[in-house]
């Protein structure tokens, strides 16, 4: 089975057994509402309420989001949509930021979109990268992450200000591997990755 596929089934998996109980936490939660509304003790409880109803809301958007990271779908032309896919990833990973008290800077062409051989390995290579120069990163310092369109091919740079490049080994094996797979270039800078993507689809 492709390892597109794979994944497919596994989000949609993961989809169903997670959102179903949250709807039913949801629905029951109006049920416990209705129900203290009419007891006329509502009043003392609404506060509480509330921010269920928000942290629920919550959940659900970050389930929506790593889906829709996981497997972005496709545009008409068949192309990735890079540009919202490093976007998205940045939000997913806004946790990892602030625990490792990092900074990050990010200027992002919108709209731009590559033809890749597999959806799932460029989504992969994007989560990969920034969770590299996220892990490098000393605490208090600064990655910068641009998407940008030049010459024909779009590039993300994932740089961390001040920190030289480490040891040849570190993850570059499982980043040319998905760079294979999804049809990228990987290029090792002294203080920045870069990968290339050959093809700019307009928006």
């Amino acid at each position: 089975m492709p390892a597109e596929l794979s994944q497919m089934r596994l989000v949609d998996s993961m989809m169903h057994e997670t959102r179903n109980p949250l709807n039913a936490i949801a629905i029951h939660l109006e049920i416990v509402s209705e129900k203290l509304r009419k007891s006329g003790a509502s009043a003392n409880v609404d506060s509480n309420l509330q921010a269920m109803r928000s942290q629920l809301a919550r959940v659900d958007e970050l389930l929506k989001k790593f889906a829709s990271f996981m497997l972005p779908k496709k545009r008409g032309d068949g192309a990735f949509p890079l540009s919202s896919a490093v976007e998205l990833a940045l939000e997913l990973l806004d946790y990892e930021r602030r625990r490792k008290n990092v900074e990050v800077a990010a200027r992002i062409e919108a709209g731009l979109a590559v033809q890749t051989a597999e959806r799932s390995a460029a989504s992969s290579l994007v989560l990969a990268l920034l969770l590299n120069s996220l892990d490098r990163a000393p605490s208090g310092s600064r990655v910068e992450v641009s998407v940008g369109a030049e010459n024909g091919k779009v590039a993300v740079v994932i740089s961390n200000s001040g920190v030289r490049q480490l040891e040849a080994d570190y993850h570059s094996s499982a980043l040319e591997a998905l760079c294979l797979q999804s049809g990228a270039k990987l290029i090792r800078r002294e203080d920045a990755w870069v990968v290339s993507f050959p093809g700019i689809q307009p928006s």
